[in-house]
């Protein structure tokens, strides 16, 4: 937005004159109007806006004695478009004024940014109120909206009940609020996707700890739920079918119709279902027209039965204001982060990581197994506990009559051939992406996020007569993997699955074979050095146009490419048996460590470290080794 609408966000009227039936004319009367509008010298520096101000401020002048005219939604004299005509109070009404920040909206979903909340991000809590034990009263205002408060209105200045409102806790995106209202429009006054729903609940909330000395208070944060005609046999939710059944009697008295209810029935059935809603800041709907209203606009659209949606329709008409444009305003889309969603450092760091039961297999045995539903998932999981990756690979190869004074040493086996099968691979595009990167923008200080390259074509290799196919490549900096106690700069790991093994003539597995273990991971370690590889200088580049969506960033680049670059290198590996380095840790892996340390010029790295906002790492703390055994095997590439 522009600075002028900026500007008329923070001069809304804190505290506005609220008349009553009629309020006589007086030069004073104008002389103040500023103190509740828009003050002069803010448009000072626009003479267009300036003087339409001026022009409109000595036209209002009411006949003394002459009820003012009260705003509604269809009126000849009274309607949207004549709202910031009928009450100096209610200029922020003016659509040629504060358009660019109104509200309701069209919410074009292809416009929203995805975003999270919750314990790993600066956004901890979403929309979840608590609290609400009070009663509900309901009334017509202006005989066009039912409109739901949270105690009597009376008690907004002065009772103590009030304080146990509904309450929203405070997050990095607005302080703690309180619930004032409900409100119901028929048909919704937002829209997705230029798509109006049958009904649409708005929820205001005002400054929890902001006196108030008027009535309603100013709203600063408005949660809104549409629903949609599920037809005559929809269920509907039981608070809601208890306000259906107190319509006939609201009236333009607040008065507690539907007896015995609380906003805590209302609050324990939407709670859940907030988990994904569109944000963005507005104004509200009505006059005022208070501006800089946080609007959070739920995603998922839930049913009413026709009867229900009708009833509304029947008893107050269409109560919509017109939609105004998103304009050049940001549009999140939020979700809750996962249950299972876990991150490298900060409250869902790896020390979080065995604390849950899918992910009991990354701790440290029977402590963290024993969650496990039977013996024998705890079993299994204290074994894998004991091959976890990635290790420190000591280096020092066994040789007769050679002593490393007691020292483990790495065993070879001679020759164990592994080649690349590229497949098709030559005729598609390498995508490049971040993973973890769901949630924009890509800055978040706690995260799994990780520089990744998803491989198409079918390429294979041959492992000890099992066949793995080659799903992503992923970068790590530092290196997962160390050599004789010293981590490299980077680590790059080459995924495959297992897909197949070599077959006899009669189509058995050839033996020996690897198929015991699902997945083979290779691994090169890398140390700064004068030279990159040219995939890695190429992939280094297109680093910084990374997002969460995987996409062809070089064009005609493919895995043959970083195929010819690697190939002479990998004449020695060391391997062993692991497990994933991340979440939910699961074992079954075999690894090979490229014995040949390669080198990364700095600028290359900072390029690909730059993914980790704030200097965070993404790689998994050294595992112990254990009983296992390291082996080096030499290969013949083809």
């Amino acid at each position: 937005w522009n600075s002028v609408d900026a500007k008329l966000m923070d001069s809304a009227p804190a505290h506005p004159q609220m008349l009553s039936g009629f309020e006589p004319y007086t030069d004073g009367l104008d002389a103040q109007t500023t103190n509740s509008g828009v003050p002069d010298s803010l448009l000072d520096g626009d003479s267009v806006l300036h003087n339409r101000y001026e022009d409109w401020i000595r036209g209002y002048q009411r006949i003394p004695n002459v009820p003012e005219v009260p705003w509604s939604y269809d009126g000849p004299d009274s309607s949207p478009d004549l709202w910031s005509t009928l009450n100096k109070n209610f200029q922020l009404c003016d659509p040629d004024l504060t358009g660019k920040m109104s509200s309701p909206i069209n919410i074009p979903t292809d416009r929203a940014l995805p975003a999270c909340y919750g314990d790993s991000f600066p956004v901890k809590n979403g929309p979840e109120w608590v609290g609400g034990a009070e009663g509900l009263t309901e009334l017509f205002d202006r005989a066009y909206t039912v409109d739901v408060q949270h105690c009597e209105q009376e008690c907004k200045i002065c009772d103590a009940k009030c304080k146990a409102a509904p309450e929203i806790a405070e997050t990095s995106e607005h302080k703690a609020m309180v619930l004032d209202r409900i409100v119901f429009h028929t048909p919704s006054e937002h829209k997705i996707d230029n798509v109006a729903a049958a009904l649409e609940l708005q929820f205001y909330h005002c400054i929890k700890d902001e006196a108030q000395d008027h009535m309603p208070c100013t709203p600063k944060l408005a949660f809104a739920i549409l629903f949609q005609d599920g037809g005559a046999s929809a269920s509907n939710p039981a608070w809601m079918s208890k306000f259906f059944g107190t319509l006939s009697k609201v009236g333009n008295k607040p008065q507690e119709l539907a007896k015995g209810m609380k906003f805590e029935e209302i609050s324990a059935a939407i709670n859940p279902l907030f988990t994904r809603y569109y944000n963005y800041v507005g104004s509200q709907t009505s006059p005022p027209c208070y501006q800089g209203v946080q609007w959070m606009v739920g995603k998922d659209v839930m049913e009413l039965s026709t009867s229900v949606i009708e009833g509304f329709k029947m008893r107050q008409g269409e109560n919509v204001r017109p939609e105004f444009q998103l304009g050049y305003r940001q549009l999140q889309l939020m979700s809750k982060e996962s249950d299972t969603h876990w991150t490298y450092d900060g409250p869902r760091g790896e020390k979080w990581w065995p604390s849950q039961k899918e992910y009991a297999s990354c701790g440290n045995g029977a402590p963290d197994c024993e969650k496990l539903s039977n013996q024998v998932l705890r079993d299994k999981c204290i074994a894998e506990t004991k091959v976890q990756s990635p290790v420190d690979i000591y280096t020092r190869e066994c040789m007769p009559n050679k002593n490393y004074g007691g020292l483990p040493c790495v065993q070879p086996i001679g020759l164990r051939p592994i080649k690349f099968d590229v497949g098709t691979s030559s005729a598609e595009d390498l995508l490049i992406y971040i993973k973890d990167g769901e949630c924009q923008p890509l800055t978040n200080e706690f995260n799994a996020y990780t520089y990744a390259v998803k491989v198409p074509g079918n390429v294979k290799m041959t492992y000890v007569n099992t066949i793995y196919t080659l799903s992503e490549i992923e970068f790590h900096t530092p290196s997962e993997h160390s050599f004789d106690g010293m981590l490299g700069v980077m680590e790059v790991q080459f995924k495959m699955d297992k897909t197949g093994c070599v077959t006899t003539g009669n189509g058995k597995c050839v033996t020996p074979n690897n198929n015991v273990n699902t997945k083979l991971h290779l691994a090169i370690v890398f140390e700064q050095g004068a030279t990159s590889p040219q995939f890695v200088e190429n992939l280094a580049n297109a680093a910084s146009a990374a997002t969460g969506t995987p996409e062809a960033l070089i064009p005609d680049m493919k895995f043959l490419d970083i195929s010819v670059n690697i190939h002479a290198l990998l004449s020695t590996y060391f391997f062993y048996d692991g497990s994933l380095t991340t979440p939910p840790c699961s074992t079954a892996v075999t690894w090979l460590v490229v014995k040949t340390v390669f080198s990364v010029k700095s600028e290359h790295l900072e390029m690909i470290k730059k993914v980790l906002p704030g200097g965070t790492e993404n790689n998994r703390e050294m595992q112990p080794l254990n009983s296992r055994g390291l082996s080096v095997a030499g290969t013949i590439q083809l």
